[in-house]
């Protein structure tokens, strides 16, 4: 799913909520539900479509490559005729699941494609037995790639359901602090990075002869691949951070959305040269600076969770 039909979590229940936002969210709460029950019985029948696609397509190899016979081809020829049908029944589902994601309008706009009604095929013989299967891998990726839409939906569903269903102080408290720890957990990550860029630093400044600074420079690349690895930790971190957050109701999304912008730097670190020749010193203060600043917004989101859950203890 692109970013955005991505859900925005704007709702605010850092206090238990008024009596008039208790009846907006049931009302809320129901168009989710009714939204998720439909879209994972779709999500079933595309994984049963699926799995006779799958059948399918293992009997069409061995009819194919493997020297099959009448047999083989009777049995491919079934699975494809229970294919046909369990993708039939598949795709009418989808009439249902986009009627009720209509009534969910953080997701309103997301339409689910039925990319294959069908593979009818009727025929099979030395000529088309090719043909037969790449009518059936086609229709076996159409069918993968509609059951992960429709996955991905569900994740955003229930992080919305979760994002406005009716808390106890309890499960805010819970949430928030899973998030500080996450983010506990990150900067502890970042730190490590530093750590290794002021050694890599310090070891460039130690290197005085000639032998020593050639003898560095072997082992830059090393070094650098260390600095990157930690670096790709505090990225999955961040991403962990990110999950926890869509957890926690009422959550500023300009706090969420700039932590974004300090993950793509760090990602764009991982794909830079940063221990070249002549620049290797200013390319690590940088890397070294966008890491400190990173661990600053994190300690700025710590504290607004902190606050959060002090306002609801009040």
């Amino acid at each position: 799913m692109d970013n955005q039909n991505k859900i925005q979590l704007k709702t605010s229940l850092t206090k238990l909520p008024s009596l008039s936002d208790i009846e907006a969210r049931k009302i809320k709460e129901k168009e989710i539900r009714e939204a998720l029950e439909v879209l994972r019985i779709s999500i079933r029948k595309f994984k049963n479509a699926l799995q006779i696609i799958d059948s399918a397509s293992n009997w069409s190899n061995y009819d194919t490559f493997g020297g099959g016979g009448l047999i083989s081809s009777s049995i491919k020829h079934d699975k494809i005729r229970e294919g046909n049908r369990a993708l039939k029944d598949a795709n009418d589902s989808l009439e249902n699941v986009n009627k009720e994601l209509g009534d969910v309008p953080e997701i309103a706009s997301i339409k689910i494609s039925d990319y294959q009604k069908t593979f009818d095929i009727f025929f099979d013989n030395i000529f088309t037995d090719y043909d037969v299967k790449k009518k059936i891998d086609k229709a076996r990726r159409n069918c993968g790639k509609t059951l992960n839409q429709l996955i991905s939906i569900e994740k955003e569903l229930s992080y919305l359901l979760e994002s406005i269903r009716i808390k106890s102080r309890e499960e805010i408290e819970k949430d928030n602090n899973e998030a500080i720890l996450a983010a506990d957990n990150t900067i502890m990550y970042i730190q490590k990075a530093i750590d290794s860029i002021d050694k890599t630093y310090k070891s460039l400044d130690n290197d005085k002869g000639i032998i020593s600074k050639g003898l560095n420079y072997l082992f830059l690349d090393n070094k650098e691949i260390k600095i990157k690895e930690k670096i790709t930790n505090a990225i999955k971190g961040i991403k962990n951070i990110n999950e926890k957050l869509m957890y926690v109701q009422g959550f500023d999304t300009e706090l969420i959305n700039e932590l974004n912008k300090f993950k793509a730097s760090l990602v764009n670190i991982t794909r830079m040269k940063i221990l070249t020749k002549k620049n290797e010193k200013t390319n690590l203060t940088e890397v070294k600076n966008r890491c400190s600043d990173t661990i600053k917004h994190l300690e700025i989101i710590k504290k607004a969770l902190k606050d959060d859950i002090l306002q609801c203890k009040i």
